[in-house]
Parts: structure tokens; C-alpha cells; sequence
């Protein structure tokens, strides 16, 4: 089996458009923010927010394709945020995480629009797994 041209081109062309999704991580934890960032830092334009004001200007400034939200946020509740992501940038892919799994947190998630949720600790395959999906979702809409 001969690896071509074309397909090494295409492998370059998808990476170099990962590293181009915009990623807004949103959590007040600072050690969870660093292992967010070891596990995807290298795979896509990142920035970060401590809580929901802090998120809400860097999201208008930032226009991110995927945000990760923690769902414990200390001036707001994630599911608050997420409402307001949607009706600002409905496009906007949005993962709930959180260690607060129950069921009813991960229902009103899904409710409000959330297009996945992922539980602390996270496996950080499953982070790199969003930001690829984010990254072919922006192919798809033309963004």
C-alpha cells in the first residue's frame, strides 16, 4: 500500500483547519483549565474565561466554534450561559462539563441546546474528538 500525494495533502489541509477551529473554554477551575489546554492546546486556537462575564465579552470578540462550558460557574450557572451562547450565535457548538452527571443536569442540557456533555474528569480524547467534529462542522455551514 503507497501513501499519494493527494492523501497527504488532504491530511495537511484537514490539520492546518483543526488548528484554525476557534475553541473558547469557559471554567473557573485553574487546573482544569490547564489540562483542557495540555489536551487540545496544540490542536486548535484556544482561549479561555473563568466565568460568565469574562466569557460573554470574549465570546463577542472571540467568535468561537465550539465552547466547552463548565455547568458550576461562580456568577452564573452553565445552563444560564448556554442560553445566552445560543441566542447570540446559534451556529455556536456548545459541550456541558461538568463532575455533575445526574440526569437532570444532562437532560436541561441537551434541552438548551447543548450538542454534548462530558464528565470530569474528562478523557482528553474525547475533547480532541469535539474540536475535530467542531472543525468539520465549520467545512459543512461555510464557515
Amino acid at each position: 500500500m503507497s501513501i499519494e500525494k493527494k492523501d497527504v495533502e488532504a491530511d495537511v489541509i484537514d490539520i492546518a483547519k483543526l488548528q484554525q477551529t476557534k475553541v473558547l473554554l469557559i471554567d473557573d477551575d485553574r487546573t482544569t483549565r490547564r489540562m483542557v489546554s495540555m489536551a487540545i492546546g496544540d490542536f486548535c486556537n484556544l482561549e479561555q474565561a473563568i466565568d460568565a462575564k469574562a466569557a460573554k465579552s470574549k465570546f463577542e470578540e472571540f467568535a468561537p466554534n465550539l465552547v466547552f462550558l463548565d455547568l458550576d460557574l461562580p456568577d452564573e450557572s452553565g445552563h444560564n450561559l448556554l442560553k445566552w451562547i445560543l441566542e447570540n450565535q446559534p451556529k455556536t457548538d456548545v459541550v456541558l462539563f461538568s463532575a455533575h452527571c445526574d440526569e437532570e443536569n444532562i437532560k436541561m442540557a441537551k434541552d438548551n441546546g447543548a450538542l454534548a456533555y462530558v464528565k470530569k474528569p474528562f478523557n482528553p480524547s474525547h475533547m480532541i474528538y469535539h474540536v475535530h467534529n467542531a472543525s468539520r462542522l465549520q467545512v459543512y455551514r461555510g464557515q
